[in-house]
């Protein structure tokens, strides 16, 4: 019997999901559902789009050959409620589609900064394509960003290189979460040296606008310590699992935010999994649980999540956080943990630092030339679980046809209907 499978979202972790069960179970009925209008998209490069680099075609995750005909796109149609206890997906224009098998992948929505001076006040975020088509309708001359992660800055960047005046307001520092201090100064050099007004240890205060409209003519932002005059305000404060349709269901959310799962990306409802931004998972270094929202893991989670739905013996044991980003003409890297000794290496290309604890490499900061550090990722995770590696090897095997024989069940054993 042929398999119903919907899967929610349509970013990486959707699609890599969807693309999997193409390959390896071509027959199933397949519904893939995205919230935005638009084809699915790669949100990682917004910033380009913003900048002028990119068009939306170039943007497109979609080639026409990936998704036959038989498989519906269902678009501009968020997801309203689901019914676990009768297998449907309710959606906000009122239709019903029955499951055997539920991938959620609805990613996260900006977090609404709790700041008193910016209630009421009108402000762009970014996390959509529509974001950015409302970031670039604006045609600011000036603008302003608030927040200090890599958002922040590539939009900054992004902004920047479009010609614009560009304020970046930052409590802290830039990327404290990821970079030791004196590897930010650096950043924040680079950033100043390219002609943004980098305003440090500073907080919004206030907020005047005059105009109206859903864009103001013009802002003026008082924080602790100067006045800055803009036609557009950027928030960039991190963001929060998109799962408001889940109340209700009995699906367990954790700590983070994020849906629980199990190394097969399976919540606990056996007929529903989660993948991406709005899935918890294990951090490798630390063994706690959260949300490493990067577009590596999210490609293998919904890999992992689709091949488990077709019985395949794979698991997804965590993943360590990591970020890489263009500032300007200088690569940025950065991955695992700041806390541990620290031995910091000069080269003509880039200054390169690892931590090690307990005689163990666990993180890395690259200023400059990149690649050195793409590697530790799996360096780390064979170091610091016994199972990465294998596991690894077994998706790499699969991926490449060695395994079809043998790595899933029977066809009368695998996973159908639930009716």
């Amino acid at each position: 019997m042929t398999m119903r499978v919907i899967i929610l979202g349509a970013g990486g972790a959707g699609l890599s999901a969807a693309r999997t069960l193409l390959e390896h179970a071509p027959n199933t009925q397949l519904t893939l559902v995205s919230q935005e209008e638009c084809p699915p998209y790669s949100p990682v490069v917004l910033p380009y789009y913003i900048e002028g680099r990119l068009d939306k075609e170039q943007m497109c995750l979609l080639n026409a050959q990936d998704l036959p005909p038989s498989v519906p796109l269902v678009t501009g149609s968020p997801v309203q409620r689901i019914e676990p206890a009768r297998h449907h997906v309710v959606l906000a224009d009122g239709r019903a589609i029955a499951y055997d098998r539920l991938v959620i992948g609805t990613g996260a929505t900006p977090v609404a900064p709790d700041l008193p001076a910016l209630r009421g006040a009108r402000y762009a975020v970014l996390r959509t394509l529509a974001d950015a088509e409302h970031i670039v309708a604006a045609q600011p001359r000036k603008t302003a960003v608030l927040g200090a992660g890599p958002v922040a800055v590539e939009l900054a960047v992004a902004l920047k290189k479009r010609g614009l005046d560009v304020s970046l307001i930052v409590r802290s520092r830039i990327m404290r979460r990821l970079l030791d201090p004196d590897f930010s100064a650096i950043v924040e050099d680079l950033l100043a040296k390219a002609g943004v007004n980098l305003l440090l240890g500073q907080h919004i205060k206030e907020v005047h606008q005059s105009g109206s409209g859903s864009t103001p003519d013009s802002l003026e932002i008082l924080t602790n310590r100067t006045t800055v005059q803009c036609d557009l305000l950027v928030v960039a404060m991190g963001v929060k699992p998109n799962l408001d349709f889940l109340e209700d269901t009995g699906i367990a959310i954790g700590a983070s935010g994020g849906i629980i799962v199990d190394e097969t990306m399976r919540t606990n409802d056996e007929h529903i999994y989660a993948v991406g931004d709005c899935a918890e998972t294990t951090d490798l270094l630390t063994g706690e649980r959260g949300i490493n929202a990067i577009w590596p893991e999210a490609i293998t989670q919904g890999r992992v999540a689709a091949l488990g739905i077709l019985g395949f013996d794979v698991a997804y044991h965590g993943g360590i956080p990591r970020n890489v980003i263009n500032v300007f003409a200088t690569p940025v890297y950065s991955a695992g943990s700041l806390i541990g000794e620290k031995v910091t290496t000069e080269t003509p290309l880039a200054r390169i630092r690892h931590t090690f604890a307990d005689g163990h490499l666990v993180g890395t900061q690259i200023i400059g030339e990149v690649r050195p550090g793409s590697i530790l990722a799996p360096i780390v995770k064979a170091a610091t679980h016994p199972n990465w590696l294998a596991s690894h090897l077994r998706l790499a095997a699969i991926r490449t046809g060695e395994d079809q024989a043998t790595g899933r069940q029977p066809a009368s054993e695998t996973p159908c209907s639930t009716e």
